[in-house]
């Protein structure tokens, strides 16, 4: 049996005697150099009741943090918290208030771009889309309504009520003209990435399948250590759904260059961000993305080179003494892990990961396994999955083209995602916050490259399902009758890699030997806590750090506690 662990919660990797102290008030004072994690927002003093530091059933270790709110009846600390809002929708603690509006003269985060810019239709729009509308009544009523108009009129309806299915049609006709009229000036609007670029963003051109029509431009963001030299760490940070590089970007990303004396880079990863949106649905899966993870720990290693060498394409050879660290958030978790399972990673930080711990010994059925039976039922529900998914992928644009254009969507579901204290700042004062989540609405074809992201996952990131499934389903039979296939798994077009297996990852994951620290916040709507408890427990040795008042993006919304807790975990002797 472990011992109970003290009350007061000390930080990651401190040193002994190390004393842990709060401020009441967020920002009402520096911090004293006592401890690692000790910094003004961040208490370390957490609720007498909570034991602290102690270690799950496989040597996984779990420490709390909390954060000060300013504006809170009681903070986080030396007192007693007051209790948590039922979750989800952290913006429910707000009483349902609405988002303020930007005062006129606010500094815009993209002076370069319009991201309210709201189509109007021309009074000749108008009249074409009435004329077309009037068009298609003559003809509803002319050829198709005669027969029924006839049958209600001899069933004693109102005249209104046999003309009904023709104002129907022809409004429907109007509304379509609308649509199509006002998309396209939304569509004439939209702008390359490089021209929605910022003045220190960088591309890196990749070719994933060594095929040149399928290189794809990473955009990427770059911030190194304040002294000149090598640096210490090599850091390689990955985004979570509907984000891009900005959510690094924002708070975290020159601080953890500051910090730990590292050079670190945040990608865009495709479907997102200013990266190029291909056609190969390979891209989109999150084995493409650990790829160009892994890459950004090169481009980070040679990026001691002037930032001019470095656009025009210059190399070095990577420096000796680097410590690699892959940072992942979300569904940019999954990345992270399957890039240090690769090996030659040495820290793995996970920060509300969205990958799911098999059951006990759960474990996906390779092709070779399955019996011919089980083959053609599985053929037949991913060929159904992907044929649904590719249907309903112009439905899909639609929806996205009408939400993800709107601030007001991005800032109350970003209110929802973050912790309560998070929300108020996000609705009410930090209005510029959700404009980094919208400027990808400003580049040519990022509708496409979402619902390819959703269509990818549900193929797994196979083009031609039909000519993959033939091969797995022809392989499974020519193995049931003893007779080798000749066709190995990962060849002559079968694209299934992009599937992701929990197990094997983890596995290698654990095997790689790298040391891994999970993130959580206490009030994550989207992915529970107990799912990051679970995963610690799945990885022998691994730290799990809870971040008391944090919803889904504790990196984002306490960043000084976020960049201590990496900065203690990195730093600590490796065992």
């Amino acid at each position: 049996a472990q011992r109970a662990a003290p009350r007061r919660t000390m930080p990651l990797g401190a040193a002994p005697g190390a004393a842990a102290w709060t401020s009441p008030v967020r920002g009402s004072a520096r911090r004293h150099d006592r401890a690692p994690l000790a910094r003004t927002g961040s208490p370390l003093v957490t609720p007498p009741k909570t034991p602290k530091g102690r270690i799950g059933a496989s040597g996984a270790t779990m420490t709390t943090v909390s954060r000060g709110r300013s504006f809170a009846r009681s903070f986080v600390g030396l007192r007693a918290r007051g209790p948590l809002a039922t979750l989800p929708a952290a913006a429910d603690a707000l009483n349902g208030a609405s988002p303020s509006p930007p005062p006129a003269d606010a500094p815009k985060l993209y002076p370069n771009l319009d991201l309210d810019f709201v189509p109007a239709m021309t009074p000749a729009e108008w009249a074409r889309g009435a004329a077309v509308a009037a068009l298609a009544a003559l003809l509803h009523a002319a050829f198709v309504a005669k027969l029924l108009s006839r049958k209600l009129r001899d069933a004693g309806a109102p005249w209104h009520v046999a003309a009904a299915p023709t104002v129907a049609v022809a409004v429907l006709v109007f509304l379509l003209h609308r649509y199509r009229t006002l998309e396209a000036k939304e569509q004439a609007r939209l702008i390359p990435e490089a021209a929605a670029a910022d003045a220190d963003s960088l591309f890196e051109p990749m070719a994933l399948f060594g095929d040149e029509d399928s290189t794809v431009r990473v955009h990427y963001k770059l911030r190194r250590p304040s002294r000149p030299g090598p640096p210490r760490f090599i850091v390689t940070c990955c985004h979570g759904f509907g984000a891009n590089a900005w959510s690094w970007e924002k708070a975290t990303l020159a601080q953890l260059a500051t910090a730990l004396d590292a050079t670190v880079v945040a990608h865009d990863s495709p479907g997102f961000g200013l990266t190029s949106r291909p056609t190969n649905l390979g891209w989109y899966v999150p084995t493409a993305n650990a790829a160009i993870a892994r890459r950004m720990l090169d481009v980070a290693a040679r990026a001691h080179q002037s930032l001019d060498e470095l656009t025009r394409g210059g190399r070095a050879k990577d420096r000796p003494g680097f410590r690699r660290v892959v940072v992942g958030h979300s569904m940019g978790g999954v990345a992270a892990v399957l890039a240090a399972g690769a090996g030659d990673v040495d820290d793995v930080v996970l920060v509300a990961p969205a990958l799911v711990p098999p059951r006990g010994d759960a474990r996906t059925t390779t092709p070779g396994e399955s019996s011919p039976a089980a083959a053609l039922m599985g053929a037949f529900g991913r060929f159904l999955t992907a044929t649904l998914a590719h249907a309903f992928a112009p439905f899909l644009k639609v929806v996205l083209r009408v939400f993800v254009r709107s601030a007001s969507f991005w800032r109350r579901g970003l209110a929802k995602a973050v912790g309560r204290a998070s929300a108020q700042k996000l609705l009410f004062e930090d209005l510029a916050w959700a404009d980094g989540y919208r400027r990808p609405s400003c580049v040519r074809g990022w509708d496409d490259g979402m619902a390819r992201v959703v269509v990818a996952a549900c193929t797994g990131g196979v083009n031609d399902v039909w000519a993959n499934e033939r091969k797995r389903v022809a392989r499974a039979f020519k193995g049931a009758d003893g007779v080798d296939s000749g066709v190995d798994s990962g060849a002559d077009g079968d694209e299934r890699s992009g599937a992701t297996d929990a197990a094997a990852t983890l596995d290698a994951l654990r095997a790689s030997g790298a040391r891994v620290l999970i993130v959580h916040g206490d009030e994550d709507s989207i992915v529970p806590l107990s799912n990051s408890r679970r995963l610690a427990d799945a990885l022998p040795g691994s730290t799990l750090a809870v971040m008391r008042g944090c919803g889904h993006m504790p990196h984002e919304e306490d960043p000084d506690a976020f960049v201590d807790l990496v900065k203690s975990f990195v730093e600590s002797p490796v065992s």
